[in-house]
């Protein structure tokens, strides 16, 4: 078995990277330098995909158009 972040580097033909990996009730962040995991670097967060997508879908529905109908009204 290899660790997820080290997979996601290979198969991005990298060996420096960060990978963040949203799962459904939390993301977690890894840090691979050379090839190696560096553990004291990867966290778990407890915001997960469903947090995640529904913030993306809300900034989705916000337009430029209403920033700029803001910024005119300052």
């Amino acid at each position: 078995m290899i660790a997820k972040p080290l997979a996601i580097c290979a198969k991005a033909g990298m060996d420096t990277c960060v990978v963040v990996d949203s799962g459904a009730l939390s993301t977690s962040v890894a840090v691979v330098v050379n090839g190696q995991l560096v553990p004291e670097r990867w966290k778990l967060i407890p915001v997960g995909g469903w947090h995640v997508s529904e913030y993306l879908k809300e900034a989705m529905q916000w337009h430029p158009e209403e920033y700029t109908e803001v910024g005119h009204r300052l």
